[in-house]
C-alpha cells in the first residue's frame, strides 16, 4: 500500500486540458491544452489591474508603471480595466482613465481632438460629440461608478479592437 501510495504522489502534476484534448495526444480535433504563457499573461494582466494605483508616478497624474504596462497591450487592457468603471474605485478610476485615454489616443494616432471624441463618446454614448481640438480628454459623469451601460459600452470598444473611428450611425453601438 505504501509504494501505490508514494507512486501516485511522485506522478506529475498535468496542466488542465481544454474541451476534446488529451494527455496522450496533446491534440484532439484542434484544441491543445491551456497555454502555459497565456494563463502567466491574464494572472499578470489581472495583477496590473490590481495594482493600478500602487507606485503612482508622482510627476504625472494618474500614471504608474501598472498604467503604462496596460496600456501597452492595448485594447486588452482597456477591456482588463472596465471593471473599475463599474466599482467606481475612487482610488484606482484616474489610472483606469488613463489607460483608457493611452490605448484611445494610440488608435486615434495621437490626435487629441479624436481621442477625446472616443472618451467622450464611451462616457456618454449617444452621438458621437464635436469638440474643440485644443480641449483635450474630459471626463464626465464624475468620480463615481459608472452606470452598467457604459461599462458595457467600454467593454464592446475594447473587444471590438477599440477603434477610434466614430460615425454618426454608432449611437448604441461601439465604434
Amino acid at each position: 500500500m505504501a509504494a501505490l501510495a508514494c507512486s501516485a504522489a511522485a506522478r506529475v502534476a498535468e496542466p488542465p486540458l481544454m474541451a476534446g484534448a488529451t494527455s496522450d495526444a496533446g491534440e484532439v480535433d484542434g484544441l491543445r491544452d491551456a497555454s502555459v504563457a497565456a494563463r502567466v499573461a491574464d494572472a499578470e494582466t489581472a495583477w496590473l489591474v490590481a495594482h493600478l494605483a500602487d507606485a503612482p508616478d508622482t510627476a504625472h497624474y494618474g500614471e504608474s508603471d501598472a498604467v503604462r504596462r496596460l496600456a501597452q497591450r492595448g485594447a486588452p487592457g482597456a477591456l482588463a480595466v472596465a471593471e473599475v468603471f463599474r466599482v467606481g474605485d475612487e482610488r484606482r478610476l484616474p489610472f483606469a482613465r488613463r489607460v483608457v485615454e493611452r490605448v484611445a489616443g494610440r488608435r486615434c494616432l495621437h490626435d487629441r481632438a479624436r481621442t477625446a471624441r472616443v472618451v467622450a463618446w464611451l462616457c456618454t454614448g449617444g452621438a458621437p460629440p464635436a469638440l474643440d481640438a485644443d480641449a483635450g480628454v474630459q471626463w464626465s459623469g464624475g468620480d463615481g461608478r459608472w452606470s452598467n451601460a457604459a461599462v458595457d459600452r467600454l467593454r464592446l470598444w475594447a473587444s471590438d479592437g477599440a477603434s477610434c473611428d466614430l460615425s454618426p450611425g454608432d449611437a448604441g453601438t461601439a465604434p
